[in-house]
């Protein structure tokens, strides 16, 4: 069994995946500290504790502002004991946040305690995060004790990345794919619609899926990232980047608008269906829903979408942007 540590509704989706195929129970810890995800993951812990694999979940609700003044990390100092005999009780530890240089904030206390981990990515393009300055390295290490040069430690037993080939050399030896196709792939039917109730109500599906065959027109879905949260771009840039991509579309097909998890934003495009992000993107592949195409700017996420063709437009996006 494991400790499974995430911050996000993917990570959760990994997670689930990962206990539904091998039919083993496990634990879910989960802390995040965007505040527009907060409502979701407390939603979303109380279905999984519904789940017969999932012998609890567990949400911590972290402040970016409590954060920055030592708060949470105090507050994961009297963590520990309870964290200890959890990890304790599993025989392995699988964790999420954490990136090319460190293991973040979120886990650091967790893997320190930890003596078998698995690293799962963070996110797909997690390997383009840029690495802190020195001066930056030694206040988040003496300070919150983050966790760098953290690759060679005998406790990793191995990494789960969806591009492996564009990691350092010196990840290589513990490295392994990460492929959603595959691992969902190999889940029951019965246990996959299971998996999706505990992120999507049943009525949200049936709606998607009731919108999906209202006209004969083929479909386009258009993956929306937060920029203007996380890369200094104006909302209204943000909006009319994707404007663009609906104004291409929108005389011949029916526009989806999947939201990333983050993103608050209304885009309002005339005709085109909203659908509120906060579920993993891949869950779609499991609805009656057909996409002729995927489309998004800087995200893999298009590649999680069965669709006939998928555009990632703008793949460097973020190294140009990023603040």
């Amino acid at each position: 069994m494991s400790l499974y540590v995430c911050s996000t509704p993917h990570h959760v989706l990994v997670a689930l995946c990962t206990m539904y195929l091998k039919r083993e129970k496990g634990y879910i810890y989960i802390s995040n500290n965007v505040d527009e995800l907060s409502d979701y993951l407390k939603w979303l812990t109380v279905n999984l504790n519904k789940l017969e694999l999932v012998e609890k979940a567990q949400y911590r609700k972290r402040k970016n502002f409590l954060d920055a003044i030592y708060v949470e990390t105090l507050k994961d100092f009297f963590e520990k004991p309870q964290l200890k005999k959890l990890i304790t009780k599993y025989n392995s530890t699988v964790i999420f946040p954490w990136n090319v240089f460190s293991i973040q904030k979120k886990a650091v206390s967790i893997y320190n305690m930890s003596e078998n981990v698995t690293l799962i990515e963070d996110g797909s393009m997690v390997y383009k995060k840029k690495a802190d300055n020195p001066i930056k390295k030694i206040i988040k290490k003496s300070l919150f004790g983050i966790k760098y040069n953290f690759i060679n430690d005998a406790k990793i037993s191995e990494i789960k990345v969806s591009f492996p080939n564009e990691y350092p050399e010196v990840f290589r030896k513990k490295i392994s794919k990460l492929d959603m196709d595959v691992l969902m792939g190999g889940i029951d039917h019965e246990d996959i619609v299971t998996i999706i109730s505990a992120f999507i109500d049943t009525e949200t599906v049936r709606k998607l899926e009731d919108m999906s065959t209202s006209t004969s027109k083929s479909k386009i879905l258009i993956l929306t990232q937060p920029f203007y949260l996380f890369n200094g771009v104006p909302q209204e840039s943000q909006i009319e980047m994707y404007r663009y991509i609906y104004e291409t579309y929108k005389d011949k097909y029916d526009i989806f608008i999947k939201k990333h998890p983050s993103d608050k934003l209304d885009y309002n495009f005339e005709g085109a269906i909203e659908i509120n992000g906060k579920f993993p993107s891949e869950l779609l592949n499991y609805m009656d829903i057909e996409f002729e195409k995927a489309i998004g700017i800087c995200t893999s996420a298009v590649d999680q979408i069965r669709a006939i063709e998928r555009i990632n437009t703008d793949p460097h996006f973020f190294e140009k942007v990023n603040v």
